[in-house]
């Protein structure tokens, strides 16, 4: 809700996952996806995953990337694509995720992106998690050790 401190962390895109903030700062160059998910266990976020995802994707690389395989060839990676595809080894797969993230936060990328809802408990940790898992092709357990 301050726009100072969005502007010193460089935001972009807000994905706006609540019912009842609005999107303060929608006509001052903030792109927005606003999901209106309920603040309930019981209730499913799954139906929003790939709309998500795709909001995600296009901020920080454009309509051309779609899987990590892409992702690795674009940023200058493409040596690791091997290496990641055959790594078992979780803390071997930390250091490689760790290099898409470092490739990703260079000067080409100039988006960066706030997920938010409520309380910071579940809708948007949720989204994160979901984001990793699918972007980087790893298991829940994975990105717990991350």
């Amino acid at each position: 809700m301050n726009r100072d401190v969005l502007n010193f962390l460089g935001i972009t895109h807000i994905i706006n996952i609540t019912q009842h903030i609005g999107n303060q700062f929608e006509n001052d160059g903030i792109q927005y996806l606003s999901i209106k998910i309920e603040d309930r266990d019981s209730y499913q976020v799954s139906p929003y995953f790939r709309e998500t995802y795709n909001f995600i994707e296009t901020a920080l690389f454009g309509d051309e990337f779609s899987d990590v395989n892409i992702t690795l060839n674009k940023l200058g990676l493409e040596d690791f694509k091997e290496e990641y595809e055959s790594i078992n080894s979780c803390q071997s797969r930390n250091k490689l995720i760790q290099l898409i993230f470092k490739a990703m936060s260079n000067e080409q990328n100039k988006n960066r992106i706030l997920i938010h809802c409520s309380m910071g408990v579940s809708r948007s940790p949720t989204m994160c998690i979901m984001y990793l898992m699918k972007k980087l092709k790893i298991t829940l357990n994975d990105v717990k050790k991350i």
